[in-house]
């Protein structure tokens, strides 16, 4: 079953401090993710191995996730992909994580 959140890994490249954080998408950025990607945050993740999550997805996701915590991010995700962040990932989910 999906959670309620995801946690993303996100890695800022060293001109924007070179910092990792992690951030979780919440139900908030799930529905926007709906609306904007029409589907369903349960179809990317639970038809994951036969339709494949792509990476504009987790990007996006990571994007939105950061604006909502309050990261200063830049208004579009094109300039945020290209100069501020080196990496993403899904973070460890472990018994502190709330799901």
């Amino acid at each position: 079953m999906l959670g309620n959140s995801i946690p993303l890994r996100i890695k800022t490249t060293e001109a924007k401090g070179g910092e990792e954080y992690t951030v979780t998408c919440g139900l908030n950025t799930f529905i926007e993710f709906e609306r904007k990607f029409k589907k369903t945050i349960s179809a990317l993740f639970l038809n994951a191995e036969t339709s494949g999550v792509s990476i504009e997805e987790i990007v996006w996701l990571g994007w939105h996730a950061s604006k909502r915590a309050g990261r200063v991010v830049p208004v579009t995700i094109d300039e945020w992909t290209d100069s501020w962040i080196e990496g993403i990932d899904f973070a460890e989910v472990d018994e502190t994580t709330p799901l």
